[in-house]
């Protein structure tokens, strides 16, 4: 059966509470069991880490509440880190394709895909960059599905609204993968275990 829209965010919520979230080049500091009171370990952690938040109302983008002191306060974690990602996988179900697609466009350009909101909603922009060589990689790597690459898709308000607060200079390459259609749950869950590869890459 096709996996619903809520069926995959509820699956993706519970993965992700249960990821590790390491910064990018963060050196994390813990006491050594047997070591000198004033002695301390260092652990650099290098694995990009994976992330799930859901944007609530897009005007949270114009609005100061709890929600986004929560990721302004994510976006200071990130800002602090020694080094900044190679690039952000952005999966949003905003995108639903029949088959599998990733976003390979060099310049991706914002979709407003939301009615009836103010005048400044339209007005914002996300300049980031994509990520076409690392997007194109995936459509030749081996995978259980088979990906193909859209050039003309751009960032959807499922994207955007969160990379707006967490990286607000849009100096990371962004590029969207695609929900699809004809996946269930388990085909989404053994896909993205094959990507994870990625995080491994920074």
């Amino acid at each position: 059966m096709p996996v619903s829209r809520r069926c995959f965010t509820g699956l993706a919520g519970l993965w992700a509470a249960l990821s590790a979230l390491p910064a990018w080049g963060a050196k994390q500091t813990g006491t050594d069991a047997g070591a000198d009171s004033g002695s301390a370990s260092e652990v650099t952690g290098r694995r990009a880490p994976a992330l799930f938040i859901g944007h609530g109302d897009p005007m949270n983008i114009l609005q100061d509440n709890r929600f986004t002191r929560d990721w302004d306060a994510l976006a200071e974690r990130f800002g602090a880190a020694a080094t900044k990602p190679r690039a952000i996988l952005m999966v949003s179900a905003h995108w639903e394709t029949r088959g599998v697609a990733v976003s390979v466009a060099e310049k991706p350009a914002m979709i407003y895909d939301f009615y009836g909101f103010p005048d400044e909603m339209y007005q914002q922009n996300y300049p980031a960059p994509g990520a076409p060589e690392i997007a194109g990689s995936l459509t030749k790597a081996q995978f259980s599905q088979r990906i193909i690459a859209d050039a003309g898709q751009g960032l959807d308000h499922g994207a955007w609204c969160v990379l707006m607060r967490l990286f607000p200079k849009a100096d990371v390459p962004v590029f969207q993968f695609s929900l699809s259609r004809s996946m269930n749950a388990a085909e989404h869950f053994a896909l993205g275990q094959e990507l994870r590869q990625l995080r491994e890459q920074g």
